[in-house]
């Protein structure tokens, strides 16, 4: 779930909205990828980079722990 909400941010952050159609619906981690990132389309790419460091010092935070 981390590791799909990061790749979303990140991707929501680099290159804007999905917009690419899922082709291969067989191919099941792609399908929860694509899904992640298109839940998350009402972001500006902005907010989505704020939201990838936030995740990344949380993360960091804990690991310290």
């Amino acid at each position: 779930d981390v590791q799909l909400r990061l790749y979303a941010l990140y991707k929501q952050s680099t290159l804007g909205r999905a917009t690419h159609r899922f082709v291969y619906p067989q191919d099941l981690r792609n399908a929860f990828k694509m899904n992640a990132w298109i839940q998350i389309n009402h972001l500006s790419q902005d907010e989505a980079k704020e939201q990838y460091i936030q995740a990344i010092m949380e993360l960091a935070q804990k690991k310290s722990k």
